[in-house]
């Protein structure tokens, strides 16, 4: 669930913009992927933030610099691949030592990247973070159609007590980088209080965590006219389009470029077509003012050097733009590289999705990759469609 119910990448930069309106302290912060380069960043680190204290006069800097810690051979052969990223994090202080010990002792206990993120989140949020008698993880490797409820226990890992219980049904020891010592297994029947403590915290944690799964926070879109946010095959949510045999297309997130020009590249080829299956995808998005919404739905993004629009060529067939309940179609143009349409649009958290057809064979249904939504005005009564 890690990987899906957090955005580490973005929330790590949310919160060093904050932290950086801090006074005091002030934060830098480093990611290194090995120890040793961890020590070169540091010591480069540290003339910086010297150099910058002196100048700004701030009371307080503090330097974390974290690096991904090597994974020991066993860990390569976990049932359901990787859980977390084991690290270690280095603090350097420079300052009034009461800031250090008030903002900085919480980074002391950061043993996994997920870990490092939630101490700078409670930075922000001015909380102090407990440090967690167990720890939860998931693979969350489960096959995009599938309730996520079905896989709760499988693909789990919880972690305390020097222990390590998988799947919700294998106790070991475990190891210093948080993971279960597959070498030696111990009989659950003799750890029963802890098994029982263990599903507990797994229990509290799927509690909280479930919510992320079934009801995604939404992307916030017209709280300013003509300030377009781009929607990515990312972030997609399962699909809302209904086959007659009451099945939906895949859904699989689109993450990798190089997946997805690859995938491009094999809808040239004849063959390809008449055997990829229908793969689309939905976004949640909060309308926070009700008016005209403009929906730029495309294969790529519309801001790509010529050399790739051969590949966001569209090769007719139909479009389809569904907000909430409104469905707005239109015949595509051979070779349009977008499709541009306008509709009304209320207040609130809705759906969205944006698909072609003529892409694929038999009229399977083919995702758009990208979308921009923009509010550009107050409601009207008709629609207005058209290809680019």
């Amino acid at each position: 669930m890690c990987g899906k119910a957090m955005q580490s990448h973005v929330n790590l930069e949310k919160s060093l913009k904050k932290l950086w309106m801090l006074s005091p302290p002030v934060f830098m912060m480093a990611h290194c992927r090995g120890m040793k380069d961890s020590v070169k960043m540091s010591e480069a680190i540290k003339v910086m933030a010297e150099n910058a204290w002196k100048m700004h006069k701030r009371e307080t800097y503090c330097i974390i610099v974290s690096a991904l810690v090597k994974k020991s051979d066993e860990s390569w052969h976990l049932p359901h691949g990787s859980y977390h990223n084991p690290s270690s994090t280095k603090l350097y202080h420079i300052g009034l030592q009461k800031n250090f010990t008030q903002y900085c002792d919480r980074f002391h206990h950061c043993a996994t990247d997920w870990e490092l993120n939630t101490a700078l989140l409670s930075l922000v949020a001015d909380v102090e973070p407990a440090k967690p008698e167990f720890r939860v993880f998931h693979a969350a490797n489960w096959p995009d159609d599938n309730a996520p409820d079905k896989h709760r226990y499988r693909g789990s890992l919880v972690v305390g007590k020097e222990h390590a219980l998988v799947d919700g049904l294998e106790l070991y020891p475990a190891n210093n980088e948080m993971l279960p010592n597959l070498s030696k297994p111990l009989d659950i029947t003799q750890h029963q209080k802890l098994h029982t403590e263990m599903l507990l915290a797994h229990t509290n944690w799927w509690r909280s965590t479930r919510k992320a799964l079934y009801d995604p926070r939404p992307f916030s879109v017209g709280k300013k006219d003509k300030h377009p946010v781009r929607l990515t095959a990312m972030d997609w949510r399962p699909s809302k389009i209904m086959h007659a045999d009451n099945k939906h297309p895949s859904s699989q997130p689109v993450i990798e470029q190089q997946k997805l020009l690859d995938l491009l590249r094999g809808l040239q080829q004849s063959d390809f077509r008449q055997q990829y299956p229908a793969h689309s995808g939905s976004w949640s998005v909060n309308i926070l003012r009700p008016g005209r919404y403009q929906i730029k739905a495309s294969l790529l993004p519309t801001n790509i050097d010529d050399r790739w629009k051969k590949l966001a060529a569209l090769r007719g067939g139909r479009a389809f733009i569904r907000i909430g309940q409104n469905l707005v179609q239109l015949q595509l143009v051979k070779g349009a590289t977008s499709v541009t349409v306008q509709a009304d649009a209320d207040a609130g958290i809705t759906d969205l999705e944006c698909w072609f057809t003529g892409q694929l064979a038999v009229e399977r249904e083919l995702g758009a990759f990208f979308v921009e939504i923009q509010r550009i005005g107050d409601k009207k009564f008709n629609l207005k469609a058209k290809p680019e």
